[in-house]
């Protein structure tokens, strides 16, 4: 969840347009070159340009996967077999993840035009797709359109929104449980969870089992957060609530 954005049905949203019914994870476009000057395929599920960092950082951990982008770029057409060895499904899941958070922080401080205010819930969903579509610097709402002409900007983040709405949208808002304080107590060691029965000089009385859910604070023992910010914590159903 990102500002109340359900990632994974967004990602829904995206794949129903780039590559439903052509390959999926195994799609390949055409050679397509940008007003920069930057030239390559999408690949895989969200169709996510051979040029593109994310992307790169994946393939290049691959043995020979440097060479065969290059190759890409310059109009050579992979076949499956090569997307699966040089940029298979998890691979494209963790660019997809890079990017998309990189298009929501810069989405979030814009305006919307429409509105007057910062971009939130369907419109920030509308402006987020049409990013991915068009750029992190694409006009909002441009009526213009890529190479294949199928859908402009505008209508890409429109139809983005109609799928991620048709198949839940948003999950439900949840509440962090039991509890008598504002705050609730994660341990941290590597995303494993533990049995912890105190907490030194901490007022928690009582302590389930509680998971690691967020990389912000890999660094120390414990992680105090608002009751609030459980629901948009990643695997916010695997925590248990904390009585104090």
């Amino acid at each position: 969840m990102i500002a109340g954005i359900s990632i994974d049905n967004l990602k829904e949203g995206i794949a129903s347009i780039e590559s439903r019914g052509t390959g999926d994870y195994a799609a390949i476009g055409m050679h397509t070159c940008d007003r920069y000057g930057l030239c390559g395929r999408a690949l895989g599920r969200y169709q996510m340009m051979s040029y593109l960092p994310e992307v790169e950082a994946e393939v290049w951990k691959v043995q020979g996967g440097r060479d065969w982008l290059d190759r890409i770029n310059d109009g050579y057409e992979p076949s499956v077999a090569e997307i699966n060895t040089y940029f298979p499904k998890d691979a494209q899941e963790r660019a997809f993840d890079v990017e998309i958070h990189q298009l929501f922080e810069t989405a979030q401080r814009k305006v919307d035009p429409q509105s007057g205010k910062l971009f939130e819930g369907d419109r920030l969903v509308e402006r987020v797709t049409q990013t991915w579509f068009s750029g992190e610097n694409g006009k909002v709402d441009d009526k213009g359109s890529d190479d294949l002409g199928r859908l402009s900007v505008y209508e890409y983040g429109v139809e983005s929104r109609k799928y991620y709405n048709s198949i839940g949208g948003a999950e439900p808002a949840c509440t962090a449980g039991e509890t008598t304080g504002d705050f609730i107590f994660l341990l941290l060691n590597n995303g494993v969870s533990h049995q912890v029965s105190a907490l030194g000089k901490s007022a928690v009385k009582e302590v389930n089992s509680i998971l690691l859910l967020i990389s912000r604070c890999q660094s120390v023992s414990l992680c105090l957060l608002p009751t609030a910010e459980l629901c948009s914590m990643p695997g916010r159903r695997a925590a248990t609530a904390i009585r104090w």
